[in-house]
């Protein structure tokens, strides 16, 4: 899996009018099935669980989100201590097999030592069925709180057997972008490439193995 800050073609998707909401409180959980499989990192993934604190858990309904992201396949597009929702957590399905897209969306999420009154974020997770790529889309990060804005207090990545951290309770990232897009690729992507002999009859390389575990080359 790798990872871009590319933004779906359809950018935000506003399902707040549209969606079912779960209803989640301070701390709770929502778990259901998928409206198709997802292929994350090599396990089909058919049940979820959605946590008011801004992650979702993959392959069970009955999991709990904390404020971190946890060990086990996960995608967490802005997890920490958040409050009841001013508004709430949707989900709905878009679109016709065999190219639909699952969205979940937190909609006007306080953080939790946020004082009431203030703004809450609103951000989504797009799955989508065809490629199963995945995309976190930020279309307000702002709690009237320098400490949170931006995802100073939150973890932004995914979790299973290869982990990724694009930010970890850094303002940095979300100043300057609005998505995070997880994909997969069949190119292998080793590191230090290099040279290291070169003869009249023979050359030799040397390499660090990427995600894909290079550690061996055919050359024809």
């Amino acid at each position: 899996i790798d990872w871009s800050t590319d933004c779906p073609a359809s950018g935000f998707v506003d399902i707040s009018t549209t969606g079912t909401n779960t209803n989640t409180t301070d701390d709770s959980e929502f778990g259901m099935a998928l409206p198709f499989p997802l292929l994350y990192q090599g396990t089909l993934i058919n049940d979820i669980t959605i946590g008011n604190n801004g992650g979702v858990v993959l392959g069970t309904q009955t999991a709990q989100v904390g404020y971190t992201m946890a060990a086990g396949n996960g995608l967490y597009p802005y997890v920490q201590d958040m409050n009841t929702p001013y508004d709430g957590v949707y989900y709905q399905t878009l679109g016709t097999a065999p190219n639909r897209k699952f969205v979940v969306m937190w909609s006007d999420v306080a953080h939790f030592f946020s004082s009431l009154g203030t703004d809450g974020a609103t951000f989504e997770l797009i799955i989508d069925e065809a490629t199963n790529e995945i995309y976190y889309v930020y279309e307000d990060v702002n709690h009237d709180n320098a400490s949170y804005n931006n995802g100073a207090d939150a973890e932004i990545g995914v979790r299973g057997t290869q982990n990724i951290n694009v930010s970890m309770n850094n303002p940095a990232y979300l100043q300057e972008n609005s998505c995070v897009h997880f994909y997969y690729t069949d190119c292998p992507k080793p590191q230090n490439f290099v040279t290291t002999f070169l003869g009249p009859d023979e050359i030799q390389f040397g390499w660090t193995a990427g995600f894909s575990n290079e550690t061996n080359w055919i050359i024809e």
